[in-house]
C-alpha cells in the first residue's frame, strides 16, 4: 500500500510577554494570535489548550461530515461543542486532562432513517 503523507510547516514568533503569532504555510491562512489567560497573559487570543480543543473538535466534526457525505446523507447544519478541563498532574504541572466533544448535526427527515440513532451522552461537566 502506498504511503499517503502530507507535510505542513508553521512558525511561532513571540511578540511580547506570552503572546505568540502563529504563521501557517498556506497562502490563504490567516495568522493566529496565541495568548495566555490573565494573570499570566492578557487574554488577547486563545491559549494552546483552547486551540487543542478546537483542533480535536474540528477533526471529529470533519471526519463525521466526510463519512455522512460519503454515505450521501445531507447535512443541513452541524455544531460542535468542546468542553476542556485543565488540571494539575502528579508533578503539579498544568495539563489538559479531558476534552469532551458533542457534535450535533441537522439531517433532513428523508435521510434520518439512513443514520444510526445517536447515543445518549452524559452532559459535559462544568
Amino acid at each position: 500500500m502506498a504511503e499517503d503523507k502530507k507535510e505542513f510547516d508553521l512558525t511561532l514568533r513571540r511578540l511580547e510577554n506570552f503572546k505568540f503569532d502563529a504563521e501557517f504555510d498556506g497562502e490563504k491562512m490567516p495568522n493566529l494570535l496565541f495568548d495566555e489567560p490573565s494573570p499570566i497573559g492578557e487574554d488577547e487570543g486563545p491559549n494552546a489548550a483552547r486551540v487543542l480543543g478546537a483542533a480535536v473538535g474540528n477533526c471529529l466534526s470533519a471526519s463525521l461530515l466526510f463519512c455522512l457525505q460519503k454515505a450521501r446523507v445531507t447535512v443541513e447544519d452541524m455544531q460542535t461543542e468542546v468542553h476542556g478541563i485543565v488540571s494539575r498532574n502528579e508533578n503539579n504541572r498544568l495539563r489538559v486532562s479531558a476534552l469532551r466533544v458533542r457534535i450535533s448535526a441537522t439531517i433532513p427527515p428523508e435521510d434520518q432513517g439512513r443514520v444510526p440513532p445517536s447515543q445518549p451522552s452524559a452532559p459535559a461537566a462544568r
